[in-house]
């Protein structure tokens, strides 16, 4: 009776020591292929310029064009005037274009 318990105790000792190491080479790769983050890719610099040197720009109105993606003279310059003005509050639409066209002249430098 106690070999018959010995041999069961055995090999289930043996059973989980092999299923252990199976499953873990197995799961190693799995895991590795499920969670593997994709390498970052740098966002290309975008060369900030100081949009308060346009009249009419100060601190506040170049914090909301930089939160809008406008950072630089070029990118203001390529703006139509209605749309500007309509995603600024108390912005005329004869200011926007004032603006858009300061910023054609200095993105021209």
């Amino acid at each position: 009776m106690m070999s018959r318990l010995l041999y069961f105790m055995l090999g289930i000792l043996i059973g989980f020591f092999l299923g252990q190491t199976l499953s873990s080479k197995a799961g190693r790769q799995s895991a590795s292929v499920l969670y593997e983050t994709p390498p970052r890719v740098p966002k290309p610099a975008v060369k900030k310029d100081a949009l308060t040197e346009i009249k009419g720009i100060g601190p506040a109105y170049e914090k909301q064009l930089n939160a809008m993606g406008i950072m630089n003279f070029a990118q203001l310059a390529q703006q139509n005037p209605d749309e500007l003005a309509s995603k600024l509050p108390r912005l005329a639409v004869d200011r926007a274009d004032d603006w858009i066209a300061q910023a054609k002249a200095r993105s021209e430098r």
